[in-house]
């Protein structure tokens, strides 16, 4: 399963991340930003570092 990364302004995709072999359950931002942790449906637990891709993101 993927987790799509997109610039909610322009709909761009900004990255794709694969890893969970079953469908994705939850997802949270650290309050910084700079980590995405995923959950799959087989207790997967991931942590995506998103710092390479905070320059790449309009946040205004």
């Amino acid at each position: 399963m993927s987790i799509c990364l997109r610039d909610v302004a322009t709909g761009e995709n900004i990255a794709t991340f694969w890893s969970h072999p079953t469908n994705i359950q939850s997802l949270a931002f650290s309050p910084d930003g700079a980590l995405l942790v995923s959950g799959s449906y087989d207790g997967t637990i991931l942590l995506w570092d998103m710092k390479p891709y905070l320059s790449l993101i309009d946040t205004h």
